[in-house]
């Protein structure tokens, strides 16, 4: 398992694609509280259609997604 120093894998890739969370929120059609729970660990597991929605934003198929999203 992959080791993100402090980050998340949502997280990390936000940060590799040059996003604030905001960006990704907006090109998820999420809210930036949903991503910042998703990426602070309050939120376990995002839903499927958060996954969807998160994966689409990323131009990621949905199973990579639900892979890098769940990892901890």
């Amino acid at each position: 398992m992959p080791t993100y120093y402090g980050h998340t894998p949502t997280s990390a890739k936000r940060q590799a694609y040059g996003w604030s969370s905001q960006q990704l929120a907006r090109r998820a059609g999420l809210s930036q509280a949903c991503i910042s729970s998703i990426e602070t660990g309050r939120r376990a597991s995002p839903s499927l259609m958060t996954a969807s929605r998160i994966a689409k934003a990323f131009g990621m198929p949905l199973w990579v997604a639900l892979r890098e999203l769940t990892e901890r």
